[in-house]
């Protein structure tokens, strides 16, 4: 947990940034979920009984009710990010995070950033591998909601920290084998540019893409890649793109209280007026009639 210090105080927030092994160990104080982010060389892990030698980077998903003990050399090399799904909606319960039962279909589309950790078979369903690109961009967006927590600076942290929270998980998925984003499902028909595209999106959406510089990044053509992602995806890159923008600025509409500037800003949009614009054509309501429908803030 979390408390609440300058501002708010009182008021617990059911996540946590740590290093610290021994508490990670002790799995009877920590019944949530942990987020383990090897960043670099390699480790000893143990998740329910069974025992596997790691090596960074790494991403590791558990839930409430693994079982688990680390080992390592440098505890500098891994961040273990502890949270509560409820923290992001308080209808969010480990049950309904597994059945999905009670919650609304906009509610049950958010379950998504959850897959990871639900797993209850084989240990290596529990491990991502990274490249070196998403290892720093998911090290640096949980050092940002490390010092979110720990500082404080303003009445704003706690949605800051959720939203925050929300880019963690996203980009974990979009990290993993078999990214999903709203309906879209990276499969094994994709030409190898396409899913190299899609994780060029993924990994930059809140940055300026051009197509211009996607070509140059990836080394092909405009023609050959813009033929080539509408003909494994069925839609355009832009299309996609503006999709993926969308289910971000969704979840944070939802599940905080940050202005429309600031979500604009953090999926990409840059422009308020496009982004209701975009919002509203992909959605069919406006971005506050949305919050207004959706929102589980629980202040």
């Amino acid at each position: 947990l979390t408390f609440g210090e300058k501002f708010y105080p009182g008021y617990t927030m059911a996540v946590a940034v740590s290093n610290d092994l021994e508490k990670f160990n002790n799995t009877e104080e920590n019944v949530c979920y942990k987020l383990v982010f090897l960043k670099s060389g390699n480790a000893k892990i143990c998740i329910n009984g069974k025992e596997l030698i790691i090596f960074g980077p790494k991403i590791i998903c558990l839930n409430e009710k693994d079982q688990h003990f680390l080992s390592l050399d440098n505890k500098d090399e891994i961040l273990i990010l502890y949270f509560c799904p409820t923290v992001l909606n308080s209808k969010f319960s480990y049950e309904a995070c597994k059945t999905g039962q009670g919650l609304t279909f906009t509610e049950s589309q958010d379950l998504f950033y959850f897959k990871k950790f639900l797993h209850d078979g084989d240990i290596n369903s529990k491990i991502i591998s990274v490249n070196s690109f998403d290892a720093i961009k998911i090290g640096e967006k949980i050092a940002v909601l490390n010092d979110l927590l720990t500082l404080q600076s303003d009445i704003n942290w706690p949605c800051r920290s959720r939203a925050t929270l929300l880019e963690v998980l996203f980009s974990i998925m979009s990290a993993s084998d078999n990214p999903i984003v709203d309906n879209i499902e990276v499969d094994t028909s994709y030409s190898e540019l396409t899913k190299d595209v899609i994780c060029y999106l993924q990994s930059r959406y809140d940055q300026k893409i051009t197509i211009n510089k996607i070509v140059s990044d990836l080394h092909t053509n405009r023609t050959t890649l813009l033929n080539d992602f509408k003909k494994s995806t069925g839609i355009s890159y832009s299309k996609y793109l503006t999709q993926l923008r969308i289910k971000i600025s969704a979840s944070m509409l939802a599940d905080t209280e940050l202005s429309l500037n600031e979500i604009c800003d953090r999926s990409g949009f840059n422009d308020v007026s496009y982004f209701c614009k975009s919002f509203k054509k992909e959605t069919k309501y406006t971005p506050t009639e949305f919050r207004q429908l959706n929102s589980t803030y629980p202040h």
